[in-house]
């Protein structure tokens, strides 16, 4: 499932896990937190850099990769 947050991005939902990135606003760039809200309740962040917002293949391939040990 995606949906948009107040910065307009993307935010994803797969297995329970949430994708719900943030910006960091300074006077000479924008920097993307990759936040990433799991079914216990932890916050983790995702791996991908400040200047990529992931697609939901990419975000949906991360998540099969901690349930199955890969990360």
């Amino acid at each position: 499932m995606t949906t948009r947050n107040p910065a307009s991005f993307v935010v994803y939902s797969y297995e329970k896990y949430s994708y719900e990135p943030w910006e960091d606003r300074e006077p000479d760039n924008i920097k993307i937190w990759h936040e990433i809200h799991t079914p216990d309740g932890e916050t983790i962040s995702g791996p991908w850099g400040p200047y990529h917002h992931p697609s939901f293949q990419e975000f949906k391939n991360y998540i099969d990769g901690v349930n199955y040990g890969k990360f």
